[in-house]
């Protein structure tokens, strides 16, 4: 019974939205892609150089904040301000 459930917790949770509100509910960080076609947002979890939360003073931290942007674009802009996200632009050609 209980693996039923979670596979229909599952289920559900992959046909939902997943917005930065999603993501710092869940205590991750959301991860912007802006210039996709369409933009999307993904979260992930706060990297291990960070400790327990994004900090964006933090040069170690943030480098391996920029290394969740998908491959072909970078890390733009941290902010904690209001929920720990993350904004990732394509690479220039």
């Amino acid at each position: 019974m209980l693996l039923w459930c979670l596979v229909l917790l599952g289920c559900k949770d992959a046909d939902e939205e997943v917005t930065c509100d999603t993501c710092a509910e869940a205590g991750e960080i959301c991860v912007q892609h802006v210039d996709a076609m369409p933009p999307w947002v993904r979260c992930a979890p706060v990297p291990t150089e960070c400790g327990e939360a994004l900090d964006c003073a933090d040069n170690t931290c943030l480098l391996d904040a920029y290394a969740l942007c998908e491959p072909g674009y970078e890390g733009s802009t941290c902010s904690t301000e209001v929920r720990p996200e993350l904004t990732c632009y394509a690479e220039s050609p």
